[in-house]
């Protein structure tokens, strides 16, 4: 694991700075990968994407490969949806405030906010994106090179907490992503989780 993996996510199996993540946006005229929409939620979309995974045991057999798998992930449609996807807690009161904050009655500072927050938003849905592609991948992973065991709650353990760090969500919503990804059994728990012990590796000192 490469260190300070705080605020990183993958794109294409490379981590990524989560400051640097703008230059992942897409530039004028090129094109991106079409997702198709799932349905809707109270935050935005969840869409249908796919990618590429080949899993091989140490001697190189190819045990599973797909060029197009598919994978599901949240897309939020506002500034204020994308905080309470995160669990903040707003009111409308505070919604309200958030969204007479970002104004200006100077029309160009206004227009400045507007393309700032709709930068973030992309930024914050790549992330999600990235975040769903990579539970994604590891659960197929997991499924064909299977570990037993301490070795396999330790696995999963860790898997959870690495969410935790990356999304910056709670242990209970990061559980629920990551069983509704696939990434964990259907049956596994928080109390799962609490119940594994994660000694401190080195990645974890370096934060």
């Amino acid at each position: 694991m490469n260190k300070n993996n705080r605020g990183r996510l993958v794109s294409n199996g490379v981590l990524v700075s989560f400051q640097n993540v703008a230059s992942l946006l897409p530039t004028e005229g090129e094109t991106t990968e079409v997702s198709n929409v799932v349905k809707e939620t109270e935050f935005g979309e969840v869409l249908r994407g796919t990618f590429s995974i080949k899993v091989t045991d140490d001697a190189k057999k190819v045990l599973y490969e797909n060029k197009e798998e598919p994978f599901e992930y949240n897309k939020v449609n506002s500034l204020a949806n994308a905080l309470r996807y995160f669990e903040a807690k707003l009111d409308d009161s505070a919604i309200t405030m958030l969204g007479t904050a970002l104004t200006s009655k100077d029309e160009a500072v206004s227009k400045t906010i507007g393309e700032a927050v709709a930068t973030v938003v992309k930024v914050i849905n790549i992330k999600l994106r990235a975040d769903a592609k990579s539970a994604a991948y590891q659960s197929l992973v997991n499924k064909y090179t299977p570990l037993e065991g301490e070795k396999r709650d330790t696995a999963m353990a860790r898997l959870v907490a690495n969410f935790i760090r990356l999304a910056g969500v709670s242990k209970e919503t990061a559980v629920s992503q990551l069983v509704i990804a696939k990434a964990l059994p259907e049956d596994y728990t928080v109390a799962d989780f609490d119940a594994t012990p994660l000694r401190r590796t080195k990645s974890d000192e370096d934060e």
